[in-house]
């Protein structure tokens, strides 16, 4: 939920770890792994963009500027 209102302007790729079912199951003990695995993952993804489409690529500031004039 709290990325909709990025991926309704911008052109992105959320990465979110899940650590919990939100109930009565809620804890933080597997916090600190969801979140190293979402890190991995981010990084993995990174890795395979290549340079020149990122150099290519507007900043968040330049998106939201053009879809805002």
């Amino acid at each position: 939920m709290k990325a909709v209102s990025l991926i309704n302007n911008l052109s992105c790729l959320t990465i979110h770890n899940v650590c919990d079912y939100a109930d009565s199951y809620k804890n933080k003990t597997w916090q600190p792994y969801t979140v190293e695995t979402a890190a991995a993952y981010a990084k993995e993804v990174l890795s395979v963009i290549p340079p020149v489409d990122v150099v290519n690529t507007h900043t968040a500031e330049e998106a939201i500027r053009d879809t805002s004039s």
